[in-house]
């Protein structure tokens, strides 16, 4: 059976995400995996730095620009579009407030494309040395790809 939670994540920018297409997903998911009727994953084709990759769990760093702890969102600005983020406020052991202008780093199962792409959270965390951690994330991002579309 494959878990949300067992899939790598794949470091990408916002932007690249917005023109990301869907495409047949072939991992089935949850407790019924491996009957027919089981939920099949989402598998999204992504280009980014010009290398194709298709991934279903999207790894996110950039700044908060809204918190609503009400309805559960979040809009995460990595400085190459926006995101929107769900489901933070259900994650288990989240023992800090998040707030408007922090820098964090989101994990989250793509949900949808478009010009504001949706992600449902897995993990949310502040990443306290910001000035650093915003300088490193896109080179962190064209490292991935580079190491990933040469092994």
């Amino acid at each position: 059976m494959t878990h949300i939670l067992n899939l790598p994540s794949r470091k990408v920018f916002i932007r690249d995400l917005s023109v990301s297409a869907r495409v047949a997903a072939s991992l089935p998911e949850g407790p019924s995996a491996g009957q027919s009727q089981g939920k099949k994953l989402k598998e999204w084709l992504v280009t980014c730095s010009g290398k194709e990759f298709s991934l279903t769990v999207a790894w996110l760093q950039g700044t908060l620009i809204e918190v609503n702890d009400r309805d559960g969102y979040l809009w995460l600005d990595d400085g190459t579009g926006l995101a929107k983020i769900s489901g933070h406020n259900k994650l288990p052991f989240m023992s800090y407030v998040l707030s408007k202008g922090q820098y964090v780093m989101v994990i989250g199962k793509m949900v949808s494309a478009g010009e504001c792409p949706s992600l449902l959270a897995i993990k949310v965390q502040i990443l306290y040395d910001q000035e650093n951690a915003q300088r490193a994330w896109p080179i962190e991002v064209k490292d991935q790809i580079l190491y990933a579309s040469s092994s």
